[in-house]
């Protein structure tokens, strides 16, 4: 037998400025939401952006931890280039701007 999960629901009264809650009102409106719906729906989404940790500015998502994974792959394969010197970082980096255009 399936095991339905329940979560326990609490309520919080919230005090908006009146220009602020105003608004709230209106996106949810445009959006389609009743009020507490589009309140659930940002406090979620801003949740869901801090759950990667930051390091330096950058979010470290899946997205950061497969690439890094593919890189260190790519490496141990012997697939990546040594640069030695100036010139060869500079010709790299062009390499890179010219396959972005």
């Amino acid at each position: 037998m399936n095991k339905v999960k329940t979560y326990k629901s609490i309520t919080k009264q919230i005090t908006f400025p009146q220009k602020l809650m105003d608004r709230v009102e209106s996106k949810a409106e445009s959006l389609g939401y009743s009020l507490p719906a589009y309140v659930r729906y940002v406090l979620t989404k801003e949740i869901e952006k801090q759950s990667y940790p930051v390091l330096d500015g950058v979010v470290i998502d899946e997205e950061m931890v497969n690439s890094l994974k593919k890189g260190i792959k790519e490496h141990k394969e012997g697939k990546s280039k040594e640069l030695k010197s100036v010139k060869d970082i500079e010709m790299f980096c062009r390499g890179i701007l010219k396959d972005e255009n």
